[in-house]
């Protein structure tokens, strides 16, 4: 049976961005007669706030979503569902693409100012650094070529290797997994079949299949990922729940 889900992030409260993509995974469940879970990405708690949590549920029932896995409310994901539950799989699931790693020493400002354009700013794959959880990360280094999956619609997508030209970092310096590197796990143990996300999130859904591809976790190269448009500002600028967040 299909699978999809709704993963959004309680880094803000939720905004009509996310309502249009809510509503695409609904409406696309139900005409393929697919099971939809809801799955809320919590692992950067930089920005998490408890009432963007409860932001979550609060909307999702306000727009007539219906999920049938996953939390029913705040309190029973931050008890049973919440991902720094699962930080131990997460953990040993890293062996399989360890192979594959190098430590890093680059801070997030140092990558997001730099125009180097290999591997990381600093070119730490070259200088053989100690993995310190909690000190360096580690990022996998990924090949060159395109990176073409099937739509759940039954049409093809690809992204080419150049768009992500970072190497991805799949454990942060703060001691914890990394974006990518959670999902790839996270889509797995649940069992997701089909998943529909905004088209900025086309190159992610390049990285992660690289990256499960590298484990051998091949179950998620069987994954349909779409990608739709974006709902945006008045000015052609996505919708940001950063910005929105400071108006609440």
């Amino acid at each position: 049976m299909k699978k999809t889900r709704f993963a959004p992030t309680p880094s803000g409260f939720l905004h009509r961005g996310n309502q249009f993509n809510a509503n695409f995974i609904w409406n696309w469940a139900k005409s393929e007669g697919a099971i939809l879970r809801l799955r809320i990405d919590d692992i950067d708690q930089s920005r998490f706030r408890l009432a963007y949590l409860e932001d979550v549920f609060s909307r999702l029932r306000d727009w007539g979503i219906q999920w049938q896995e996953g939390p029913l409310d705040a309190t029973d994901f931050l008890q049973n569902h919440s991902q720094h539950l699962r930080l131990t799989r997460y953990s040993q699931a890293l062996s399989a693409i360890r192979e594959y790693t190098y430590a890093c020493s680059c801070s997030r400002k140092e990558t997001q100012q730099s125009e180097q354009f290999d591997g990381c700013p600093k070119r730490c794959r070259e200088m053989a650094l100690e993995w310190v959880p909690g000190q360096t990360a580690l990022r996998a280094q990924l090949k060159q070529g395109n990176e073409t999956w099937l739509r759940p619609d039954g049409e093809w997508e690809s992204v080419e290797r150049a768009a992500f030209v970072l190497d991805p970092v799949v454990w942060t310096r703060e001691g914890l997994p990394a974006y990518h590197w959670v999902s790839i796990i996270d889509d797995l143990d649940m069992g997701i079949t089909d998943v529909w996300r905004g088209a900025d999130l086309l190159v992610s859904t390049g990285i992660q299949r690289q990256l499960a591809r590298l484990a051998g976790f091949h179950a998620f190269e069987q994954i349909r990922f779409g990608h739709h448009a974006l709902i945006t500002d008045e000015f052609g600028n996505k919708l940001s729940k950063s910005v929105l967040s400071q108006n609440q």
